[in-house]
């Protein structure tokens, strides 16, 4: 049998170079492919925070003018009860009806505000912001009947 000797006829290449070769262009491209898969995966994250941080920002934002609106539409409708002598109170009610509930709370009539479920929750918080804000205002004027005062112009004015 003859021997086959490669290494010995003039070339320097071993065995291993050939092996070893071809592995280390592999690592090289799985390296790349990693760190290719990595950076799309560190933009996705960051743009998924940004939008999270965004549409939080959005959300508290608009709960902070829906609090405001409402808490202003509420006090105007309680200086008009007030003004009119009617002393009431509201309770927030899903999907039912403006309407009295039969209940009295000393001096005042309970009545149902009602909120609808297919708006969800800012439907419900709007409207309980208006319930919150209405009866707070309605104790107050009703604690403190002397600071109202009503004006020629049909509009109430704090002393």
């Amino acid at each position: 049998m003859p021997k086959c000797n490669i290494g010995e006829q003039g070339t320097n290449i071993r065995r291993d170079d050939k092996l070893t070769l071809p592995v280390r262009k592999v690592h090289m491209i799985v390296k790349k492919k990693l760190l290719s898969i990595l950076i799309v995966l560190v933009i996705t994250n960051l743009l998924t925070t940004v939008f999270l941080i965004r549409t939080w920002w959005a959300n508290h934002l608009w709960e902070e003018e829906m609090y405001g609106v409402a808490g202003y539409a509420a006090t105007i409708q309680a200086l008009n009860d007030y003004k009119a002598g009617t002393c009431r109170l509201y309770e927030l009610a899903e999907d039912g009806e403006h309407k009295f509930t039969g209940r009295h709370d000393g001096s005042f009539e309970i009545w149902y505000r009602p909120y609808y479920s297919s708006l969800g929750k800012p439907g419900q918080y709007t409207q309980q912001v208006f319930v919150d804000a209405y009866n707070s205002k309605m104790w107050y004027m009703y604690e403190h009947p002397e600071t109202f005062k009503a004006h020629l112009d049909d509009s109430f004015v704090e002393k």
